[in-house]
C-alpha cells in the first residue's frame, strides 16, 4: 500500500471519526474505490473540487481541514457559499472555478492577516 499524503491522513482520520471505511466513503460519494485511493496516496495531485466537496460533505468536515489549512472540522460559511455556487450534488468536477476562487480568497485573507499580525509585533 502506498503511503498516505497529509490529505489522505486527514480523510482517513475523518472516516475513523465517523466510523466508516474508505470503501464505504467511495460508495457513498459515487466514485470508484481506486479514484479515492489515488487521492489519498497523492497519485491524483489536484483532485477535482466536486469530489473534494462530496468527501467533505459526507464526512461532515471542512475543506480547510482536509487540505490542512485548519484544524477545525466544521465547514465554514465561505465553503457553504462555494458549495451553493458549485452545486456539489450534481457537480462532476469540471466546473471547479468557484470553489477554487473561494479557497484562494480564504488563503489570501489568512496570509494578509498573518502578515498584519507579524508587523504588529
Amino acid at each position: 500500500m502506498a503511503e498516505r499524503t497529509e490529505l489522505g491522513r486527514r480523510i482517513a482520520a475523518a472516516c475513523a471519526l465517523r466510523g466508516i471505511s474508505m470503501t464505504t466513503l467511495a460508495d457513498r460519494i459515487g466514485v470508484a474505490r481506486n479514484t479515492l485511493s489515488r487521492i489519498v496516496t497523492g497519485e491524483t495531485a489536484d483532485p477535482a473540487s466536486g469530489i473534494m466537496v462530496k468527501i467533505a460533505k459526507e464526512l461532515r468536515v471542512s475543506l480547510d481541514f482536509l487540505f490542512g489549512l485548519s484544524e477545525d472540522l466544521n465547514p465554514s460559511e465561505l465553503e457553504a457559499a462555494a458549495v451553493a455556487v458549485v452545486g456539489a450534488e450534481d457537480h462532476d468536477g469540471r466546473n471547479s472555478t468557484p470553489l477554487r476562487a473561494a479557497r484562494r480568497a480564504q488563503r489570501d485573507s489568512i496570509a494578509e492577516n498573518g502578515a498584519e499580525l507579524a508587523s504588529d509585533c
